[in-house]
Order: C-alpha cells, then structure tokens, then sequence
C-alpha cells in the first residue's frame, strides 16, 4: 500500500499523545493482537486503501460470502480525530467522527478550515468483491473523495484518520464462507446518520484500521 502522510499508518498513530499530556498521562490500551483466523472465527478488517477517489478496497483476514444482497448502507466511511487536552491537572481524551465530506476546523473534528466543505454527506453506494480475490471488498462512494478533504486532515493540530465503520444489522450481512459475521464497527454512527459525534468508547479503537488518503487523485 503506498506511504500517505495524511495516513495514521498503523493502530498505534491513534495512540501515541502529544507532549501536551505526557509524560503524566496515561495512553490507551495497544490494539487488539488477534491472528486467530479461519473456521469458526469471524472475518477481521485488516487493511484499506484508496484505489480512486471513489472506490475503497478493504482487505478481511480471509475470503467472504458474496455480498450481492448486503445493503451497502451498513458501511460507512469518516474522519476519527483523537483529541486529548489537559484538565485539572488530568488528561481530558474524547474521539470524535465526522462525515467524510464535512468541513473540517479546529472546533469540529480538529482540523483548520483552510478549504471549503459539501453538504452532500458521503455514501457508499455499491459493494464488489474480488473475483480473483474474495477476501477483498470494494466500496464505492459518493462524493468522491477530494484532495482539498486529504490536505485538511493532513494538516489538522489533532492525531486524524481515515476509517470505515461497520453495522451488521439485520440479514442480510458480511459474513464469511462459513456463515461467521463481520462484527460491528461502531454500529451506532452508521445508524444515526450525524455529521458529527463524540464518544468515549476507546475499546472500538482495537478494531479500526486508519485508510490512507490516494497516493494521486
């Protein structure tokens, strides 16, 4: 996958804090280190990228069931920003998500509004699986995404990141080839359709794998 510097690059991008809380401070918990694959497991999320500006390819631990029924509304792309500040002598951390296409500053999922924003929110719109490859699924979206969008996350002030969430809902869902669901990604966002939220569910943070804006638009 190519080197992005808008890309968290790996779970531990999310986790690492500014001087601002440290050395005081304690981080969260690393990510999940789970390998176990195969019969009787779930599929996992073990990688995402850009192949367009409207198509993401996400990468699962092993091959899926066709998809041709799965509503592509399960899936949901969006902004995680991890932002920590200092309280009373303690560290305050909170996780914010924004839609994909939602203007960016410092009050709002902590970026600097140097770029204009869209009122369309971000869909995705269709599924495909690979036929040489079932254990990848491309989601295609709406609006595409833009470079102006990849330049604000690149220079927010907070630890950014593209990702993909995920509610499994009612049948039909992802599975794999042996009926295992695809778990929930913080179901609750898919759901509700804001543009912005907080939360302070970081036991989500082991499944989520931070997407790397596209290398050329």
């Amino acid at each position: 996958m190519p080197p992005s510097t808008v890309a968290l690059g790996s779970l531990a991008g999310l986790l690492v804090f500014g001087a601002s809380c440290e050395p005081k401070c304690e981080r969260l918990p690393p990510g999940a280190n789970d390998d176990a694959t195969g019969k009787g497991e779930p599929p996992r999320l073990v990688d995402g990228e850009f192949v367009s500006s409207t198509v993401v390819e996400l990468a699962f631990s092993e091959p899926l069931a066709p998809v041709d029924a799965v509503d592509p509304e399960k899936f949901r792309l969006g902004v995680v920003v991890l932002r920590t500040r200092r309280e009373n002598g303690r560290c305050s951390r909170t996780i914010e998500y924004c839609d994909l296409s939602s203007d960016l500053d410092e009050y709002r999922c902590g970026g600097y509004s140097y770029y204009g924003g869209t009122d369309e929110p971000t869909r995705v719109t269709a599924l495909e699986l690979d036929d040489e490859d079932p254990s990848r699924l491309q989601l295609r979206i709406t609006p595409p995404l833009t470079q102006e969008r990849c330049l604000q996350l690149e220079t927010s002030e907070n630890k950014v990141g593209i990702q993909v969430f995920f509610s499994a809902g009612d049948a039909p869902t992802v599975t794999d080839r042996d009926g295992e669901e695809l778990a929930d990604i913080a179901p609750h966002w898919v759901l509700s359709g804001d543009i912005r939220t907080s939360t302070d569910d970081f036991d989500a943070l082991e499944r989520w794998v931070p997407i790397p804006c596209p290398a050329h638009f």
